[in-house]
């Protein structure tokens, strides 16, 4: 979440973020960010970080129940809130869609699209090229599993329905 906390920072757009961790925390805060330490999954710390009115949750657990319990409390009481979530792979994005989450972003192809970048920079392809590369490569994967998703969830209301 750092890393996004500080993206955030540097354009000006508010943000607060929270971590069960307090070394996190303190590094976090040691950077200058916004950071507090709370369980997100709990009602009430949702509230005190203002979840109900925020753009969008950004999700960065690393721990799978913990991102479930998040992600449906979320749902329980604040439903129209946007929830972004980083994904180990295209698996745990296939589960977070299924949890509700509004996007997942999966590590292991954001991680593939940089060592390909570098490469290409490397050899001396254009930046522009790469960088377009990189675009067709993010829609074409992440059209790909969201379609997944998105059958996969009607089947499950089909069965459902029977």
């Amino acid at each position: 979440g750092t890393g996004v906390s500080l993206m955030l920072q540097k354009t000006g757009v508010p943000y607060v973020a929270f971590d069960r961790d307090v070394e996190v925390v303190n590094r976090a805060r040691a950077l200058g960010l916004d950071a507090h330490l709370g369980d997100m999954a709990q009602p009430a710390t949702l509230r005190a970080a203002g979840v109900g009115r925020a753009a969008a949750l950004v999700v960065t657990i690393d721990d799978v129940q913990a991102v479930t319990r998040l992600i449906s409390t979320v749902r329980m009481h604040h439903p129209d809130t946007r929830i972004i979530a980083r994904a180990r792979d295209h698996e745990a994005m296939h589960a977070l869609y299924q949890q509700g989450v509004t996007k997942a972003v999966p590590e292991t192809s954001e991680s593939a699209l940089a060592l390909g970048s570098e490469v290409l920079q490397r050899v001396g392809v254009a930046d522009d090229v790469v960088s377009a590369l990189k675009e067709d490569a993010r829609r074409a994967d992440y059209a790909f599993y969201e379609a997944a998703a998105a059958r996969a969830a009607a089947d499950s209301a089909g069965s459902a329905a029977t």
